[in-house]
Order: C-alpha cells, then sequence, then structure tokens
C-alpha cells in the first residue's frame, strides 16, 4: 500500500477545455455534422498521506467525444463548440505517488454556440390594441378548465 491514501476528486470549473476538434457535415442531411473532441475536465485531488495530513493536488480527466449535432451553416458569425462538465469521483486509489485510478461520475454537455445580436424591428411606438367588452359566451370554455391539472382521469 503507498502512503497516499486518495481521499476525493471534484472537478473545479463549469467549463471543460474542449481541444482536437473536428467537425465533419453529414451528407444528405443539412445543418447536422459530426463533432469529433476531446473534453478535459479540472479537477482538485483531495488525499491523505502517511503521516495523516490533508494535501490536495490538481489533476484533469479527458473524455472523447463522437456525437451527432445540428451545426449551423457557415455566416458572418462563426460557430463554436464549447462544453459545460461537472465530475465528482468518491473513491480511487493511488497507483503511484503521482497517479491515480478513480471511479468517476462524470456530466458533459456539448454545445454548439454563436454570438450574435438580435434584430427586433420596431418603427415607433407598438399600437396598443382596442379593448373590446367581453362577450358572455366566448371564453366559457376557458373558465370551465381546472384551475392545476388533477393527473387523473
Amino acid at each position: 500500500m503507498l502512503p497516499l491514501a486518495f481521499q476525493t476528486a471534484k472537478s473545479t470549473q463549469i467549463e471543460g477545455n474542449v481541444s482536437g476538434l473536428k467537425v465533419t457535415r453529414l451528407e444528405g442531411r443539412p445543418c447536422f455534422a459530426r463533432i469529433e473532441c476531446d473534453v478535459t475536465v479540472p479537477l482538485k485531488v483531495n488525499y491523505r498521506c502517511d503521516e495523516g495530513i490533508d494535501h490536495m493536488a490538481d489533476s484533469s480527466i479527458t473524455v472523447h467525444e463522437d456525437i451527432v449535432m445540428y451545426v449551423p451553416e457557415a455566416s458572418v458569425f462563426p460557430f463554436e463548440v464549447v462544453a459545460s462538465a461537472s465530475c465528482n469521483a468518491p473513491n480511487g486509489r493511488f497507483e503511484d505517488d503521482q497517479n491515480f485510478t478513480c471511479t468517476a461520475c462524470i456530466t458533459i454537455i456539448t454545445k454548439v454556440v454563436a454570438e450574435t445580436d438580435l434584430l427586433i424591428p420596431a418603427y415607433g411606438f407598438c399600437p396598443s390594441p382596442k379593448a373590446v367588452d367581453f362577450e358572455s359566451e366566448v371564453c366559457n370554455k376557458f373558465f370551465d378548465l381546472p384551475l392545476y391539472p388533477s393527473g387523473r382521469s
């Protein structure tokens, strides 16, 4: 048994680092592409030395992603592939004084994002709709609905 005792490892940030990105458009499926990349998640590892003192070290875990996603056509505003990641390793063991093996729970959300401007045409002030008196039977079915769904048939 090594003098180092693994305690936990947890991700230190939400953003995963995307590298080795390869985007391959799919023939016959416009706006879809195969996305291949490596997502690296930075970790903080808590461990105890043989003297009983707790320590912390930096590490990372890398996951290879190979997925099909909706990818917009090329435009003035380029898109990028980003990943949000979370990792928690509740148990593990040190193989030597530099490497450890652990069981990790990893969640990775891969997104295609583009920074764009949302343009809303506006010409002066928006006109207000004219007020209309309530007609007695127009909304009967609406007012007959229950306020909250019961979940029973």
